[in-house]
């Protein structure tokens, strides 16, 4: 039996789709264990599909991606998928657990439903100098 973590980490990509739209390549990928039995749906952003940035060092995004969930990970707050980083179809990258949502909510819709994670959000973008947070994210 497989953990998430495990398929993650060495599960087989079955599937890479090109999510558009993304600042960086960013493809949703398919991942089973050795008997296709069990199969999820994962986040995969390539260092080679990074576009350089002035505000960080070039090919670092994708560690971000996994040091911001060490960091949560560790302070139990907030809940980020389960992140690993691993070769893919384009290289090292990072790849994240997919979790399923609702594409028309945004953090405007959470304000006004006093979503209580809000203001630890917002403290965690601060601690990782997350500098991608938006209203669509």
């Amino acid at each position: 039996m497989y953990s998430n973590t495990q398929l993650l980490k060495t599960g087989l990509i079955t599937k890479c789709e090109l999510l558009p739209g993304c600042s960086n390549d960013a493809y949703l990928i398919e991942i089973s264990d050795d008997s296709q039995n069990l199969v999820i749906k994962a986040v995969y952003k390539p260092k080679d599909g990074e576009k350089p940035l002035w505000d960080f060092p070039n090919g670092t995004l994708y560690k971000r991606e996994y040091a911001a969930f060490l960091i949560s990970k560790e302070l139990g707050w907030p809940a980020i998928p389960e992140t690993v980083i691993r070769d893919g179809p384009f290289g090292i990258g990072s790849i994240q657990l997919y979790i399923n949502h609702d594409p028309q909510v945004t953090y405007f819709d959470l304000v006004t439903e006093e979503f209580k994670g809000l203001s630890e959000l917002a403290i965690f973008d601060i601690l990782v100098n997350n500098a991608d947070r938006k209203a669509g994210h």
